[in-house]
């Protein structure tokens, strides 16, 4: 390749090396003009038999190597071209992780344009309204049912001039307004166009610039309709060097991890994506459908990241696992245990290790825990990272013992980047960690009322076309994030809860329901836990049952259930929940006490809404849907009897 032709050629190659060799380092001078096309070419390059994805092919894994993954992005970039992608122009790219989703999205980067990602779960409706908001000339789905929700959601609002099916028959439609074509035929446009100009795609990158916007990632919505965050290739080149930064073994050694949430989403982007670009990391695609532990097995990740919920039930399993052990073998477990909390507790402690409860938990993690995390795939974990939500210590405890090196990290859509980080080994749990450094250009203070705030290179440029919207989080260069944290005496970051989440009771008294919920979800029987009360007399709860350990506990107890509602409703487990909020109250003060619960007779990932991408919830959808349920946990007898004596008074209401 002629690097005279990219806009890197003048480049110092000192520069060059020290990108690509050096110590990682997150500075804007590092990435200064790289783009990510540049980079696939580069590597396509430098090293075409590097392996850079492993794609299922139903007996295990084949590798996608540089060289053929710049040749599908490649072909792809200009066939859009050629059907009349320009520079500025929105593609929506909607599916599970896979191959077909990373070439199309690089590719769309090539052409100049912008991707906008939808997350394969999303309704009709909310993909209407990303296509009314950003306006696509072209929607790119991974399969059949992901067109058939497009082409409902293109009736609502906006509609691309076309689709695109990565994988499947494009289906028959009688509709002559609409075209569809299969990822394939766009490829082949773009392999054909190429033989007629060899150079064109590289003339394309050379065109490029690191400001150009290259992806609109739409928040979850929880507080409101999504908005679209805007990035750019230096914003998102800085946080592969972050990767870099957070674990260097990837830039040097091949480091497997599993692709198996959406890169439509900032998190999953840049572990499947960015880190790569910038190292060895070799992410495995899952096939749709597939158990996350069968994928484990299969691919033995070095490295993983999952929500506290996944490490929740993992953890779940493994001990039933443990518990269903012959007897010689379970006793063996449960003395290991035992030393292993000895020795994690007293480390999270800040004493001195006892050497002789290291040297018994070091062979119970070689004897008895690798054994026993191969049976979920987790045994060669060098590395696993959580967020989005609160670890209970509980469960963190227990990866700790087992001998996972589990961290967490804080990030939020707007900031691409960890903005906070747990650097150290086997950390302290309860806590997101503390900046990371060296990132020149990055800072992190608390405001007034411990907002947090980020000023950083990393952070996206804005809200697509709502500058009303990005006023409102930018102050003096400042990003407010609406999260509320603190200093622990350790210097760490701990997270309190969302500014708009703060209920004021009837008695004037404010508390933070992230705190109690957090409180409530350590019991390994809770999966979730909603606190209500604002404008009441006191709190209450709503409780989702974790499926799995509930069910072993009332078979263990005697009780027979045949569904997820007989279980939640079982006297024996409303008993039981009633003795692990009780626990949970006697840690808390009087005001966050929870005094009445209902247990939710259905999961809330079946309930159409109520959950993020990353499983947060979203108050509003469950407010609504169990307005009748929380009304019951209230007793309105003496607002009945003031109503009774005042008289109607719907006139006065605003």
């Amino acid at each position: 390749m002629n690097e005279n032709a990219l806009p890197s050629g003048t480049r110092a190659t000192s520069r060059r090396e020290r990108f690509w060799e050096g110590e990682p380092r997150v500075e804007a001078e590092q990435v200064a003009g790289w783009t990510i096309p540049e980079i696939v070419l580069q590597r396509m390059h430098r090293e075409p038999e590097g392996r850079v994805y492993g794609v299922p092919d139903g007996s295990g894994y084949r590798y996608v190597c540089w060289g053929e993954f710049g040749s599908q992005v490649s072909e792809i970039s200009v066939g859009l071209a050629e059907l009349g992608v320009e520079a500025g122009d929105r593609v929506a790219i909607m599916g599970d992780a896979c191959l077909g989703w990373v070439t199309s999205d690089y590719a769309v980067l090539g052409a100049r344009a912008v991707t906008v990602g939808i997350y394969q779960t999303s309704s009709v409706h909310e993909i209407a309204h990303i296509l009314r908001d950003s306006r696509p000339r072209v929607f790119v789905a991974h399969r059949a049912e992901h067109l058939d929700r497009a082409l409902k959601a293109a009736e609502e609002g906006h509609r691309p001039d076309l689709f695109i099916l990565i994988t499947g028959d494009v289906p028959a439609t009688d509709n002559d307004t609409v075209t569809i074509l299969s990822l394939a035929a766009v490829r082949e446009t773009g392999k054909v166009a190429l033989t007629r100009e060899p150079a064109r795609f590289e003339a394309m990158v050379a065109a490029l610039r690191d400001g150009d916007p290259i992806r609109i990632v739409y928040t979850s919505g929880t507080t409101g309709n999504p908005k679209g965050a805007v990035y750019s290739h230096k914003n998102w080149m800085l946080v592969g060097e972050q990767w870099v930064l957070r674990f260097p073994a990837i830039r040097h050694e091949e480091i497997k991890t599993v692709a198996f949430l959406s890169p439509s989403h900032v998190s999953p982007a840049m572990l499947i994506q960015i880190a790569p670009l910038v190292s060895k990391l070799v992410p495995h695609f899952v096939v749709p459908g597939e158990g996350l532990t069968d994928v484990f097995k299969s691919v033995r990740p070095h490295l993983i990241g999952m929500t506290p919920r996944f490490f929740q039930k993992l953890a779940v399993q493994l001990v039933l696992a443990q518990e269903n052990l012959p007897h010689p073998l379970r006793s063996l477990h449960r003395l290991a245990m035992r030393i292993g909390r000895s020795f994690i507790h007293a480390k999270w402690r800040g004493e001195t290790a006892n050497r002789l409860d290291l040297a018994l938990l070091t062979l119970a993690r070689r004897l008895l825990f690798r054994p026993l995390l191969a049976t979920v795939g987790m045994d060669q974990v060098r590395r696993a990272q959580t967020g989005s939500a609160m670890m209970p210590i509980e469960v963190a405890a227990l990866w700790a013992i087992w001998g996972v090196d589990l961290r967490e990290a804080y990030g939020i859509t707007e900031a691409a980047f960890a903005v906070a980080y747990q650097p150290d080994p086997f950390p302290r749990p309860g806590n997101i960690g503390r900046p990371l450094t060296p990132q020149p250009g990055t800072e992190v203070r608390l405001g007034e009322d411990g907002e947090l705030l980020v000023r950083s290179p990393m952070v996206f440029n804005g809200y697509w076309e709502n500058a009303e919207a990005t006023a409102k989080v930018f102050k003096d260069g400042w990003y407010h994030s609406g999260d509320l944290v603190e200093w622990s005496e350790f210097g760490d970051l701990q997270l309190i809860g969302r500014k708009n989440d703060a209920i004021s009771t009837a008695g004037g008294k404010t508390v933070n329901p992230a705190e109690i919920e957090n409180a409530l979800k350590v019991s390994a029987y809770i999966s979730e836990a909603i606190v209500i009360g604002a404008g009441e007399k006191f709190l209450t709860a709503l409780v989702e049952i974790e499926y799995e350990s509930v069910a072993a506990w009332a078979r263990n107890n005697g009780s027979s259930f045949d569904s997820y509602a007989e279980l939640s409703a079982d006297p024996q487990v409303v008993s039981l929940l009633k003795t692990e909020i009780d626990a949970a109250n006697a840690k808390l003060g009087r005001v966050q006490q929870v005094k009445v619960f209902r247990v939710l007779d259905e999961s809330l990932e079946s309930v159409p809404g109520a959950l993020t991408s990353g499983r947060k919830v979203k108050r509003r959808v469950v407010h609504e849907r169990y307005a009748a349920l929380i009304e019951s946990m209230y007793d309105r007898s003496e607002t009945m009897l003031l109503v009774k004596h005042s008289g109607p008074m719907e006139a006065f209401r605003q």
